[in-house]
């Protein structure tokens, strides 16, 4: 079997560390558990941005799934999280495959228990060109996985949310949700769409006690590209951004838990930008 990512590992270090020893409390001071008793759902979760939502749903006493089309990695990161006391499954799972999806997350809560939070992290970045450069199959590719693969797993956590009586999905976008940049016209297109499936979704289902968010992170350090990465490239990069850093997973991941507590309760339909002023000026 593959190594766990190194990213993964790292992110469920910052969640622990972060979180060690701390409870969620309600207005009253009295210590309480915002998932318990209930599951989460969180795609792409083998690595980076995913498994951080994955960790930080754990810690807020959720129930994680963990699905990714690399399955044996998810389980290495859901064993990871078993160690420390969290109740964490990894599921092997194609978003693509509308059938796929829907039987794993019928097994996920015949398992686990009804699904009040849900991330959609699965994404791929496959087709770097403008549009004249691209050619069907990527296209094709990107979409199947950015858009329709969101649109599977919105379908299915809706329906599982209904029969709970609510709960929160959060898709992860990208600031490219907002603004675009030279030679990425597919991933673009997709991650401008999912903004607006979200929207979409949050406006039919909000009366239902659904509440649908986009998280849009700039540059995050995982292990995507780190091959590539060295310390020079790194921190002129990190000088793009007013605020000088790369954000870590757990700036990302933090916001994610956020949205899925009963403390945004009010919160849907919206995009959260977490770039470290990239997009402000």
């Amino acid at each position: 079997m593959p190594r766990a990512d190194t990213g993964a590992l790292r992110a469920l270090d910052d969640v622990r560390e972060r979180r060690h020893g701390k409870r969620h409390h309600s207005r009253a001071g009295v210590a309480v558990s915002q998932g318990s008793g209930r599951a989460a759902v969180v795609t792409g979760a083998a690595r980076g941005i995913g498994a951080g939502c994955a960790a930080d749903l754990a810690a807020r006493g959720f129930a994680v799934a963990l699905l990714d089309v690399d399955g044996e990695s998810a389980e290495r990161v859901a064993q990871s999280m078993r160690s420390t006391g969290a109740e964490a499954y990894a599921f092997q799972c194609d978003v693509t495959s509308s059938a796929g999806v829907r039987d794993t997350f019928d097994e996920i809560v015949s398992r686990l228990g009804p699904l009040g939070a849900a991330v959609n992290a699965a994404g791929i970045n496959v087709a770097r060109h403008a549009v004249t450069e691209l050619d069907d199959d990527e296209w094709s590719r990107m979409i199947a996985v950015n858009l329709t693969g969101v649109m599977h797993c919105l379908r299915e956590e809706v329906r599982l949310m209904r029969r709970a009586g609510g709960g929160s999905i959060v898709t992860i976008g990208s600031i490219l949700s907002t603004v675009a940049y030279p030679r990425a016209a597919a991933y673009i297109a997709t991650k401008h769409a999912v903004l607006g499936l979200t929207r979409s979704a949050a406006i039919d289902y909000a009366a239902e006690s659904i509440r649908v968010n986009l998280v849009a992170p700039g540059h995050v350090r995982t292990d995507f590209g780190t091959e590539e990465m060295t310390a020079q490239k790194e921190a002129a990069l990190a000088a793009t951004y007013p605020r000088g850093a790369i954000a870590e997973v757990h700036d990302i991941s933090a916001l994610v838990g956020f949205l899925c507590s009963d403390e945004a309760r009010n919160i849907t339909g919206s995009c959260y930008t977490t770039d470290g002023g990239y997009t402000a000026h």
